[in-house]
């Protein structure tokens, strides 16, 4: 048994972790998420995931008469949606992609101008 299920095990003995604890709650927060949800395809995906534009935001707002303090709740949760998904890697680095490489395209040639036969 590794050292992390040991002290779970010590805490369930001993009371320690209540069975309503160990998943969270979220039935409170339903509404939000399902609105993160519907304004996640609003992003503009260019160089990295990029942010639910703040004015898509107010329209959702409006459209489903929701009152003004969802607003920052949504724009923050939506920021740490977009940390999480650019974050950096441990080295520093920002994780790439795969670059494809477009060496053995027919009909291409070396500046990339297509080649006429005949």
């Amino acid at each position: 048994m590794a050292a992390k299920e040991k002290v779970y095990a010590a805490l369930e003995n001993s009371g320690g972790i209540k069975e309503e604890d160990k998943r969270p709650k979220i039935e409170g927060y339903k509404p939000i998420l399902g609105a993160l949800i519907e304004l996640s395809t609003e992003r503009n995906n260019g160089m990295g995931f990029g942010p639910i534009p703040v004015s898509k935001v107010w329209l959702y707002l409006e459209r489903f008469n929701l009152p003004d303090w969802w607003e920052p709740i949504l724009l923050q949760s939506d920021q740490m949606i977009v940390s999480s998904m650019n974050q950096e890697s441990g080295d520093g680095k920002k994780k790439k992609h795969p670059t494809p490489k477009y060496d053995n395209v027919q009909g291409l040639g070396k500046g990339g101008a297509a080649v006429r036969s005949g």
